[in-house]
């Protein structure tokens, strides 16, 4: 009971969902005994979600095929699309980050949770292949690299949409 208990929730998470899940969780009225740590995956996480010191872990579906997960209840909590950003000073104008313009122009990815395979993988079952100049693994690190570069990425839709204007992206 949220009004009279005091308690500690650990979530288990990457940067994206954590920004969004926290923002949603606090919006809906915040009990002053409760509280909300969000923890990156990490080896070390991960450890401590197998000791059952996580009470929840929110993570990609590519994910939850390990083993480690097998056993775990699922549920979908977020869902969101990938969308083509550039800095609104590309010189490429078009509207669409297609297969030609995603090979020509270098690549900022996203290094997912020390994989950067998931991404590539994806990018690939489509027939594209990418020239990867430079990586990060915090996703709220590539809208804003972006500005006076050539390179292209790709962000979650809603968090291109919210930051496009701060960032400078198309």
């Amino acid at each position: 009971d949220p009004t009279v208990d005091s308690r500690v929730f650990t979530l288990m998470t990457g940067d994206y969902a954590e920004v969004t899940l926290l923002r949603m969780l606090m919006r809906r009225g915040h009990p002053a005994n409760v509280r909300f740590d969000l923890r990156p995956l990490t080896k070390a996480s991960l450890a401590a979600f197998h000791r059952h010191e996580t009470d929840l872990a929110v993570l990609p579906e590519h994910l939850l095929d390990a083993p480690e997960f097998e056993r775990c209840r699922r549920t979908e909590v977020l869902t969101d699309r990938y969308v083509g950003a550039v800095w609104s000073g590309h010189p490429y104008i078009g509207t669409e980050l297609n297969r030609d313009v995603l090979s020509h122009y270098p690549f900022l990815s996203y290094l997912q949770y020390d994989d950067d395979t998931a991404l590539a993988r994806a990018l690939l079952r489509a027939g594209i292949v990418t020239r990867t100049g430079a990586s990060t693994t915090s996703i709220a690190v590539l809208p804003f690299a972006l500005e006076h570069t050539v390179f292209v990425t790709l962000l979650p839709e809603r968090m291109a949409e919210r930051i496009a204007g701060v960032a400078s992206l198309r």
